[in-house]
């Protein structure tokens, strides 16, 4: 029986602006190749933050990552990693429904 498992990719916008929004989920790793963030979403609801380059975590710690799902806040709930692979984030709003 085949894995029936997937990846999805969120790539990451508007770092720049403060409020970082997720774009829509590609299943392509090769489709966030232009963009510096994004969030892997290995078990549904859960968000692995990472970058292209390296960034520390301190510099992370405050970042407004909404869901992709519903938008709201997400909430880290593991450290940063490190330069490429930050927190693990959660959705409280999209746990509960």
């Amino acid at each position: 029986m085949a894995n029936m498992s997937f990846i999805r990719y969120h790539p990451l916008q508007g770092m720049d602006s403060g409020s970082i929004k997720a774009l829509p989920p590609s299943l392509d790793k090769k489709d966030i190749g232009n963009f510096p963030l994004w969030l892997e979403e290995i078990v549904p609801g859960a968000f692995r933050l990472r970058s292209a380059e390296d960034i520390p975590g301190n510099d992370l710690k405050d970042t407004g990552l909404g869901c992709p799902n519903c938008g709201r806040h997400l909430k880290a709930i593991s450290r940063h990693w490190d330069g490429k692979v930050h927190a693990l984030y959660i959705c409280a709003n999209c746990k509960e429904g």
